[in-house]
């Protein structure tokens, strides 16, 4: 099990100068790719704080079996990601504090 956490800022125009807010998650996946595909997604947020890429080293909640993970299909694995990805800006998106952007690349600028 890996888990992806991350800390989205954000300047608000009611704060002072250099005063800003923060967004913070966390989601459990089941292989490397799909905690590093999202991690990367994160990455590319001009938004993001931080994020981090955990593996779970003792759980009440979580146990593996490494022949699990060799039976998912490559294809059902990137339509989860899709998901996630849409999941995590539909989160950053509805934020009860206003946070109301979408995903935008560093690369576009």
């Amino acid at each position: 099990m890996y888990i992806v956490c991350y800390t989205i800022k954000w300047k608000k125009e009611n704060l002072v100068p250099e005063e800003y807010e923060f967004l913070s998650d966390w989601k459990a996946y089941e292989t490397p790719q799909e905690a590093e595909a999202i991690y990367n997604y994160l990455a590319n947020r001009e938004d993001l704080y931080t994020a981090s890429i955990c593996k779970t080293v003792k759980s009440t909640d979580y146990f593996e079996d490494p022949a699990d993970k060799d039976d998912r299909l490559y294809h059902e694995e990137q339509d989860h990601i899709a998901m996630e990805k849409a999941k995590v800006d539909q989160k950053i998106h509805n934020h009860p504090l206003g946070i109301g952007f979408a995903h935008k690349d560093k690369e576009t600028k």
